[in-house]
């Protein structure tokens, strides 16, 4: 990302038309790698079209936490729990963390999030079997 912001800043012009903004000018374009712009603009455009195709998920409430942590008996400690037990307590019992995630479910598109919840967890969320590449 930070590479594609270079590249905009140093490609494009500012501009008072249209309401304003950054424009890629002749003088501009002409310098820049038409491969690597074409393959840019097309995994924008790719982000954006599926953004467009898809109903946001608006109900997830947060609970891709509590699946991180969530044990039921028996359970082995999930690694995000056995790393949390030194830093701070939590707030709510494990009990309560369970029956939340049981009782709720979990609606976790976020894929980074998602590959974090505890192993027994993962059923319990809609989307479970998500992959970044999805």
């Amino acid at each position: 990302v930070d590479a594609i912001n270079g590249l905009l800043a140093r490609k494009c012009v500012p501009t008072e038309e249209g309401g304003g903004g950054l424009v890629y000018s002749a003088r501009h374009l002409a310098a820049v790698d038409a491969g690597q712009f074409a393959k840019t603009f097309g995994w924008y455009r790719s982000i954006l079209q599926v953004t467009e195709e898809n109903q946001p998920v608006l109900n997830c409430f947060g609970l891709h936490e509590w699946a991180m942590v969530y044990r039921p008996a028996g359970a082995e400690v999930p690694a995000s729990l056995e790393y949390q037990k030194d830093v701070l307590p939590l707030r709510v019992s494990q009990d309560e963390i369970n029956e939340a995630v049981e009782r709720t479910g979990i609606q976790c598109t976020h894929v980074d999030a998602i590959r974090f919840f505890a192993p027994s967890a993962t059923p319990f969320n809609v989307h479970a079997g998500l992959e970044r590449e999805d």
